[in-house]
């Protein structure tokens, strides 16, 4: 009698790649959907009345960033384009009263301000003095860094001023 070779069925691995499938699929699936997914950043809200603009930092506590540009200027497109929508910019912006002034429209705050060049940014407390001017286009990180190290001055600032109070009054009282 010849022993005939048996062949196994083929529906074992056929139902084992289906198997393995289903799960690839499903593990992908699921990592997909849990992923979370970064949303475009929102862009930052502008402003173009600076006078509002100071009124609502005394009222809120928050500086104004100015952005002084001009409708010609190519450094300033760059800097809308590339600068102003970077997530980390949008972000800090957020701690900001955010004004864009058209220097060819606005001659007297330019020269309130001594614009010299386009594009300027000029960083103001609350109480509308001038904390810092930056002159010039920065890369996204730098423009970041700048607008940090602002807030971090302003913070320090009123704390000194707070402890200064606070100092005058123990004295008055004593």
């Amino acid at each position: 009698m010849m022993m005939h070779k048996t062949r196994r069925p083929i529906a074992r691995p056929i139902a084992l790649f289906a198997t393995l499938g289903a799960t690839f699929s499903a593990t992908v699936v699921s990592t997909v959907a849990t992923s979370r997914v970064e949303a475009a950043p929102a862009k930052i809200a502008w402003q173009t009345s600076l006078p509002a603009a100071l009124q609502q930092a005394k009222r809120t506590g928050k500086p104004v960033m100015v952005d002084f540009y001009a409708t010609w200027c190519a450094p300033c497109k760059l800097l809308d384009n590339e600068v102003y929508t970077h997530a980390g910019v949008v972000k800090e912006a957020k701690n900001w009263i955010s004004v864009k002034i058209d220097a060819d429209k606005n001659p007297a705050l330019v020269e309130k301000y001594k614009i010299t060049g386009f594009p300027t940014i000029t960083y103001i407390r609350p109480n509308g003095s001038v904390m810092k001017t930056q002159a010039g286009l920065a890369v996204p990180e730098q423009h970041q860094k700048s607008m940090k190290q602002a807030v971090t001055y302003l913070r320090q600032d009123m704390i000194r001023t707070l402890r200064s109070l606070r100092t005058q009054d123990k004295a008055r009282r004593a």
